[in-house]
């Protein structure tokens, strides 16, 4: 049988509802709903959906093409340029 994960009434699941989609869709957890003591629904990741966390970040970067020596200057160059038409906030507190 499948694991039906957590369970919470619907009143708790009302209340909790952001949360509870935080941690179906952050760390793939999957929550009955009951009604008066019945299981009526669940909530859980979609199969198939997957996302990235910061642990992923090393291996995307390393399968990127490497640029040239050329598109190396001309991506610095567009930095730069970049840099010079937005201007930043006086306050990094601003952002």
């Amino acid at each position: 049988m499948k694991n039906r994960g957590t369970k919470i009434t619907v009143t708790e699941g009302m209340r909790e509802f952001s949360e509870i989609i935080n941690r179906v869709f952050y760390r793939s957890e999957n929550f009955t709903l009951t009604k008066g003591g019945r299981e009526v629904a669940t909530i859980q990741p979609i199969h198939g959906q997957s996302h990235s966390t910061l642990k992923d970040l090393k291996t995307l970067l390393s399968s990127l093409p490497k640029l040239d020596d050329s598109e190396t200057d001309s991506f610095a160059k567009d930095i730069l340029e970049a840099k010079t038409k937005i201007p930043l906030p006086e306050n990094s507190w601003d952002m």
